[in-house]
């Protein structure tokens, strides 16, 4: 019964880098409690998603639903056109 929203937007440094902003929002779902203990999901998340993309990832427990941010730059290969 809960949702998911996903959404994600890259911005333009001053000096033309970009960096992506990525970011998983539950709500309408059962309460959600902080776990005891990280388990391999919380380590395929914060490790190896963000150091794949060489940027951070983080996992906060709302009560309402968990929230994942990824935040990453961008290389050549996958730049993005943005139109300011």
């Amino acid at each position: 019964e809960g949702r998911v929203a996903i959404d994600w937007r890259v911005e333009l440094a001053s000096d033309g880098q970009q960096t992506l902003h990525w970011r998983w929002v539950e709500s309408h779902g059962p309460a959600v409690a902080e776990p005891t203990r990280n388990g391999f999901g919380f380590f395929l998340i914060t490790r190896v998603l963000s150091g794949d993309f060489g940027g951070t990832a983080t996992l906060r427990y709302a009560v309402e639903g968990v929230v994942c941010e990824l935040v990453a730059p961008l290389d050549g290969s996958q730049v993005v056109s943005v139109q300011v």
